[in-house]
C-alpha cells in the first residue's frame, strides 16, 4: 500500500498594503507527489472562502485596514488536501485627501494651497504638487513642490488642474485634483439697491450683486465685502465668500419712525490684494409703529366692538385696516358673524410714505347657551303648575324674573302659581373663558279665574243685559256651552264663549223662562251646570 504526501501550502504578499487597494497574494505551495489542482482562501475579513483551481497571481481587497489572519490550504491532483496555513496581514490605512484653493488675481505674489489631510494611524506622510503650469513654469518657478504648505507664481489668467499626491509613511498613495483659478486683476464693484424710493426702516433692504471682472476668460469675483453704514461705522462690514453675479445681499437698517441716510460701500475682490471700490447713498423711510391692545374674550351674542390701536411715527393714507374672520375693514368686530372659536385679527397701519407696521390680536369668541323657557301655559287659579324650560351650555346659572308666583328663581324648571297671569323672563349666563355671557327667553303663565254664571238676562233690545256675559269664560280655551229647555231640547251650543248668548233660537227670540245649562271650562276645572232665566 502506497500513502501519498500531503502537498504543503504556502504563501507570500505584497510588500505595501493599503485599505480599499488591491493586495497580491503569491503561492509557494509546493507538492512531492502529484500536483496542486486547488487553491482555498480564507481571507479573513468575513468574505466567502475564495476557491481557485490555477496558481495564477491571488487578489483581494480589504475594506478598512487592520490586521488579518489569512488562510490557505492547497489539494493536489491526487485528491489530497494540505494543511492550513496561517499568516497575519496588516492592511494599512489611507490618508484622506483635500487641500485649500487660494482666491488669487494676476497681480498677486503668489498662490498658497496647504494640504488638508488625516490618517488613522496617525503617522506621517509626505506631500507631492503638481500645479498645473507646466508651460510657464521655470527654474525659479517650478510647477512642482513638496510639503504641506507651498506657494507658486501664476503669470497668465486661467483655469489650472492642481493635483496634490499624499502619501502615508506605510507607501498608501492617494491623490486628488481640484481646478484652481486664476482671476484678473482689474475687478469692478457695482451693486444695485432694489426699489431705492421705497425702502423703510422696517424692512430688508436688498442689493443686487453686479461686481465683475471684465474682459473675457479674466475669472471672477472671488469675495465681497459690504459696509451698509460706511460714514458712521467705516469698519463694520459683512464679508461674502465667492459670490455669484445677480446674488442678492440683505441687510435691515435700526427701524425708526425718522428718516435716515446712509452711505453704502462695497468692495470687490478678484484676488489677495486686487480689489475695488464703489460707492452710493440710499434714503431710509421712517415708518409707524403701533400698538395693539389683546383683546378680552367677548361672548358671541355681545354688540359689536370696535377694535383700537394706538400709533405713534409718521401718519396718513390709507392709515389703520383690519382683516380678519369677522371684523370690518374699519375694525369693527361683530362675534355674531365670526361665530365660535378663536381668530386672528391683523391691523396694518400705512403712513403716506409707504411704510407700515403689522400686529395682530387673537380675539376668542365664547359660546352662550341654547335656551327656552317653553311654550305659554295657563294654571288654574289657586294651582300651580312647573315651567317647562330647556337650556343647554357649560357653567350655566339661572335667574327668572318677576320672582312672584315663583317656588324659586335660580333654578332651570321652577314651579308657578301666580295669581294674575304673569310674563316671566328666564336669563341663563354661561361663563367661559372669564367672560359671563346672558341670554333671555320668555314664557307667559295665563291665570284661569273661576267662571262667574248669571243667573238672568234680559234679551229685550234696549242694550242693557241684552246677553248672558259669562265673565272669565272666554280665557279658557275650548270651553263649550250647551243650554237646554225644560223639554231636553238645545237651544244654543258654543264652543268657546267669544260671543254671549242672546236668548235667541234659529234667529228667532226664545220665551221667557227657565233654561238649563252645562259648560264645561276644561283646562282642568270641571263641569258646572244651573238654570238661567230669561226675562223679557
Amino acid at each position: 500500500i502506497h500513502i501519498y504526501t500531503k502537498p504543503v501550502a504556502n504563501f507570500t504578499w505584497s510588500a505595501i498594503d493599503c485599505e480599499t487597494k488591491q493586495i497580491t497574494l503569491t503561492d509557494q505551495s509546493t507538492s512531492t507527489e502529484g500536483t496542486n489542482t486547488q487553491w482555498i482562501w480564507d481571507y479573513g475579513d468575513g468574505s466567502p472562502l475564495d476557491t481557485h483551481t490555477n496558481n495564477a497571481a491571488f487578489t483581494h481587497v480589504f475594506a478598512t485596514a487592520g490586521t488579518y489572519n489569512v488562510k490557505l490550504y492547497t489539494v493536489s491532483s491526487l485528491g489530497c488536501a494540505s494543511l492550513t496555513v496561517t499568516k497575519s496581514i496588516v492592511v494599512y490605512p489611507l490618508p484622506t485627501k483635500d487641500f485649500t484653493v487660494p482666491d488669487v488675481c494676476l497681480a498677486d505674489t503668489h498662490a498658497q494651497f496647504t494640504a488638508i489631510s488625516t490618517i488613522a494611524d496617525n503617522t506621517t506622510s509626505t506631500y507631492s504638487w503638481n500645479f498645473g503650469d507646466a508651460t510657464r513654469a521655470n527654474a525659479n518657478n517650478p510647477n512642482t513642490a513638496t510639503g504641506l504648505t507651498v506657494t507658486h507664481k501664476y503669470t497668465a489668467t486661467g483655469n489650472y488642474n492642481v493635483t496634490l499626491t499624499i502619501t502615508s509613511a506605510h507607501g498608501c498613495v492617494v491623490d486628488t485634483v481640484k481646478q484652481f483659478t486664476v482671476n484678473g486683476s482689474s475687478p469692478q464693484s457695482k451693486f444695485v439697491v432694489l426699489n431705492p424710493t421705497t425702502l423703510c426702516s422696517n424692512r430688508d433692504v436688498f442689493f443686487v450683486d453686479s461686481a465683475s471682472v471684465p474682459g473675457f476668460g479674466n475669472g471672477s469675483v472671488t469675495s465681497v465685502d459690504m459696509f451698509y453704514d460706511y460714514a458712521n461705522n467705516p469698519t463694520v462690514k459683512v464679508h461674502y465668500a465667492h459670490p455669484t453675479y445677480g446674488q442678492l445681499f440683505r441687510h435691515t437698517y435700526p427701524q425708526d419712525s425718522l428718516t435716515h441716510s446712509y452711505q453704502v460701500v462695497m468692495d470687490a475682490y478678484s484676488g489677495g490684494t486686487c480689489v475695488n471700490r464703489s460707492s452710493q447713498n440710499i434714503t431710509v423711510l421712517g415708518v409707524p409703529t403701533i400698538t395693539f391692545p389683546a383683546i378680552a374674550n367677548i361672548c358671541e351674542n355681545a354688540d359689536p366692538v370696535q377694535l383700537n390701536i394706538v400709533h405713534h411715527g409718521p401718519i396718513g393714507t390709507p392709515g389703520a385696516v383690519f382683516t380678519g374672520t369677522g371684523v370690518g375693514p374699519t375694525g369693527i368686530f361683530n362675534p355674531a358673524i365670526a361665530g365660535v372659536g378663536t381668530y386672528t385679527v391683523k391691523c396694518i397701519y400705512t403712513s403716506a410714505n409707504g411704510c407700515a407696521d403689522t400686529l395682530s390680536q387673537t380675539v376668542t369668541v365664547e359660546p352662550v347657551a341654547t335656551v327656552s323657557a317653553g311654550p305659554d301655559v295657563v294654571v288654574l287659579a289657586g294651582g300651580h303648575i312647573q315651567i317647562k324650560a330647556t337650556a343647554t351650555g357649560s357653567n350655566l346659572l339661572y335667574l327668572w324674573s318677576p320672582s312672584a308666583g315663583l317656588n324659586r328663581t335660580d333654578v332651570l324648571q321652577p314651579v308657578a302659581s301666580p295669581t294674575v297671569n304673569t310674563r316671566y323672563t328666564l336669563t341663563v349666563i354661561s361663563t367661559n373663558g372669564g367672560v359671563s355671557c346672558p341670554v333671555t327667553s320668555t314664557v307667559t303663565v295665563s291665570v284661569l279665574q273661576a267662571p262667574v254664571i248669571p243667573t238672568s238676562f234680559t234679551p229685550n233690545g234696549d242694550g242693557i243685559n241684552d246677553t248672558w256675559i259669562i265673565q272669565n269664560l272666554d280665557t279658557y280655551p275650548g270651553a263649550t256651552v250647551d243650554v237646554y229647555n225644560r223639554n231636553g231640547g238645545k237651544v244654543f251650543s258654543s264652543v268657546g264663549y267669544s260671543i254671549p248668548w242672546d236668548g235667541r233660537y234659529n234667529g228667532a227670540n226664545l220665551p221667557e223662562g227657565t233654561y238649563y245649562y252645562i259648560i264645561d271650562p276644561k283646562n282642568g276645572r270641571t263641569k258646572i251646570s244651573g238654570y238661567v232665566a230669561i226675562i223679557r
